[in-house]
């Protein structure tokens, strides 16, 4: 069911279709001025720390991570000991009874779809993001498509109940969903789920909220939720008709995060000095 939230400029009202959350408009809650993150391409809210978001630089930058305040303020940057920055492009969390939670950062950006393979790695959350440091036991996969082909992607989702993790490729006419079911370090293939495309061209973000009942993906103008039946497989969800949310347009709009009590969406685009935006769900 496709529901049309209000959008932040629009003034379109609220819609009143059942079965999706009600979005509220984007409202800036802060704005990031720390000069060292200049290419968001990766964002994800901690459940750990308190208004905390986890984001990341796209490609050029060094494999690095910010903790940084739903304010803008950055708190700590945590590099990834022996770890190659190619081009980065989401990230993800995943939960960990008794902690710590994992961030998954997916590597796998190749806009001339010539990469044989690409790389996701796996950290756990640091507890202490007061000062920089350096993370040393990092967790790499090395991943295949399952068709054969190389693929650009920028959207990473990773289900917080069974830890499979989810490749939305960025395409012209939609996307693909590839997914590896139980991901070891080393070596895995991605397969692809052939019933699920997206809703709208070049998918840039995407995140699954702690619980795993919404799944949310963006392009540069309008993100898409599905909700998620607990025994409902990948494929058949986001085969599902979505709940369009109009986005503020940015500049380069390529983060999208929920809250890990779902009571919101956040955003940030690429470019120095670029605002936090805050999207209400209810």
């Amino acid at each position: 069911m496709a529901c049309q939230p209000p959008a932040s400029d629009s003034g379109e009202p609220p819609s009143t279709e059942p079965g999706c959350p009600v979005v509220g408009s984007g409202q800036e809650v802060g704005r990031v001025s720390d000069a060292r993150i200049d290419e968001a391409s990766g964002l994800v809210a901690s459940a750990t720390h308190t208004d905390t978001l986890w984001v990341h630089n796209d490609s050029g930058s060094s494999a690095r991570v910010f903790a940084i305040g739903v304010d803008g303020t950055v708190r700590s940057g945590h590099t990834l000991a022996d770890t190659t920055a190619v081009d980065w492009e989401d990230m993800a969390l995943q939960p960990i009874a008794g902690g710590p939670d994992q961030l998954w950062v997916a590597d796998f950006g190749d806009n001339l779809a010539l990469r044989t393979s690409v790389t996701l790695v796996r950290v756990d959350e640091p507890g202490a993001i007061d000062n920089d440091s350096t993370i040393d036991q990092v967790d790499v996969f090395e991943v295949t498509y399952g068709d054969g082909h190389a693929h650009d992607a920028e959207a990473l989702l990773v289900d917080p109940r069974t830890g499979a993790v989810g490749i939305v490729t960025k395409d012209g006419d939609g996307g693909e969903l590839f997914v590896i079911e139980t991901p070891v370090p080393g070596s895995n293939v991605a397969t692809l789920a052939a019933t699920a495309f997206m809703p709208g061209p070049l998918a840039t973000a995407g995140d699954i909220s702690a619980d795993g009942q919404l799944i949310a993906i963006r392009n540069y103008g309008s993100a898409w939720i599905w909700l998620w039946p607990e025994s409902s497989p990948w494929a058949d969800v986001l085969a599902a008709e979505p709940c369009d949310v109009p986005l503020i347009i940015e500049p380069q709009g390529e983060t999208l995060a929920i809250a890990p009590d779902r009571s919101a969406l956040f955003t940030l685009s690429e470019g120095q000095g670029q605002p936090i935006y805050r999207y209400a769900l209810d």
